[in-house]
């Protein structure tokens, strides 16, 4: 795996995404299990072909190279008819000769596409060059990406715990459209800054593994059994043995990984070559973070969280994105800590018209409410009258009961949309049927569900969720039998002193 930083006769500034792509570990096709003395940083091999100056697809004219990765060169580009400056990500000449290069290359644009989520890149267009160079435009991002963050020091808990909310709010998502990332580094988290706060963006879907086709593609072909993809320092042991089944979970190692290089500005493994490295993914327990780093101030609570994501069975580690994001402690308690923008909902401005109307329309309801009561005072109350108010009492009870769920007006509602991998489970709320696959309810902020999600051959999941504000809830359900685990090809798991 090649680092993503320029080649040495640049030296661009830290403006735009650079390329964070991962390859198989070690030379092509070959899985980890064989001693090997690699560097982990192996040299690059660099294409002499330079775009600068050229019209691509008869749109974007490429202004200058700003990044350069093991597989795809990053230029500034310009979209003629609108006007707009763009990243375009080209993959390498010498990549495209490798099986399924282009195949996976231009999946990496769908698979990103197809998320919609705030904290993924979001990817505009591809295609291929008129020499047919395949390519990606993307958006271009300002900022740094994580790993140049984390090389400056240590990272504040509470800055930490706000960047790491991020990130699981972009993995939530992809895991909610079957997308598994496979290769989440700090090198392809980027943190650009909105409003004086971190906007984090991931980054490279080009391994990512789609376990629903992406208009009607196939999978098949794609990952080979026994093939191992991702890179040593964030792998997650399943991924090291080049099994078929690696699911969502294997990114919320990675994610674990990520949260343990911000509180200590160190990896939680590190050796000589890839295979020690893998290797101590696989056998050796991480050191706790506050004993790694006891100078630093790190709560007791986020090492836990820390730890259990970096447990090495998966059925031991956090279900989902969703359940370790509801694990983390508050970032706005901790130091340097804030509540990111996008996963808090904004409240929506009074128009001017309504607030100009105010008072008037508050002195004109007290002059009838006081002809009113004059009116009741004088005359008796009627049984029809004492009926007819009991009845519209009744009625506003039941619009005004969040549990209720009545028909209000829809000005007032907010839409919860649910969406479950796999794409045939059945959902329901309150006990009725929402749908298979995905559904959406409109209720009052405040209203309380209970969601069930069933589909054979999966475990079932049940959740109960106040709704505040528009929510997309995924769930991804795991199977009820999984493959046999298989034993590491050097010796069992070490045991783990620090327990």
């Amino acid at each position: 795996m090649a680092d993503e930083s320029p080649p040495p006769d640049e030296n661009p500034p830290p403006t735009t995404p650079e390329t964070g792509e991962a390859g198989d570990i070690g030379s092509s096709d070959t899985a980890v299990g064989t001693p090997s003395d690699q560097p982990l940083e192996p040299p690059r091999v660099m294409d002499s072909r330079d775009l600068t100056g050229q019209t691509l697809a008869e749109r974007y004219t490429v202004l200058e190279r700003i990044g350069s990765g093991g597989m795809s060169v990053v230029y500034l580009a310009r979209h003629e008819l609108l006007k707009k400056i763009v990243a375009v990500k080209v993959l390498r000449a010498d990549q495209a000769l490798r099986k399924d290069a282009k195949t996976r290359f231009h999946r990496e644009a769908k698979a990103a596409a197809s998320i919609a989520d705030p904290h993924i890149v979001d990817i505009t267009d591809y295609g291929f060059t008129q020499r047919g160079d395949a390519f990606i435009v993307m958006e271009r991002l300002e900022g740094l990406n994580l790993r140049e963050l984390v090389l400056t020091g240590p990272i504040p808990a509470g800055r930490a715990v706000a960047i790491t909310r991020q990130i699981l709010h972009g993995l939530a998502s992809a895991h909610g459209q079957g997308i598994i990332h496979r290769d989440l580094k700090a090198e392809n988290v980027f943190v650009c800054h909105r409003d004086g706060k971190d906007y984090i963006k991931l980054l490279d879907f080009g391994i990512s593994k789609v376990t629903q086709p992406l208009d009607g593609e196939d999978e098949t072909g794609l990952t080979t059994t026994g093939q191992v993809l991702g890179t040593p320092q964030y792998l997650a042991p399943e991924q090291a043995h080049g099994i078929e089944h690696v699911d969502h979970r294997a990114d919320l190692y990675a994610m674990g990984v990520i949260l343990y290089e911000m509180l200590t500005g160190e990896l939680p493994f590190t050796g000589k070559s890839v295979f020690e490295v893998v290797m101590k993914h696989v056998q050796d327990p991480p050191e706790p973070p506050r004993k790694r780093r006891p100078d630093l101030d790190i709560p007791a609570d986020l090492e836990r969280v820390v730890l259990r994501a970096l447990e090495k069975d998966p059925d031991v580690r956090y279900e989902s994105a969703r359940a370790m994001l509801a694990d983390l402690p508050g970032s706005s308690d901790l130091p340097g800590g804030y509540t990111s923008q996008s996963l808090t909902p904004v409240p929506r401005p009074a128009p001017r018209s309504r607030i100009k109307l105010m008072p008037m329309l508050v002195a004109a309801l007290l002059v009838v409410a006081g002809v009113m009561a004059f009116t009741v005072l004088r005359s008796p109350p009627s049984t029809d009258r004492l009926r007819h108010t009991s009845t519209r009492q009744h009625h506003a009870r039941r619009i005004a009961a969040p549990d209720a769920m009545q028909p209000v007006d829809a000005a007032q509602q907010v839409t919860l949309q649910i969406q479950v991998v796999p794409a045939k489970a059945q959902i329901q709320v309150d006990g009725k049927p929402l749908g298979t696959g995905h559904g959406s309810i409109s209720v009052l902020p405040g209203t309380k569900v209970t969601i069930e999600v069933h589909a054979p051959g999966y475990r079932s999941h049940t959740q109960e969720l106040t709704v505040r504000h528009a929510t997309v809830m995924p769930i991804q359900l795991m199977p009820t039998s999984r493959p046999p685990k298989q034993p590491t090809k050097a010796g069992d798991l070490k045991q783990n002193p620090y327990r």
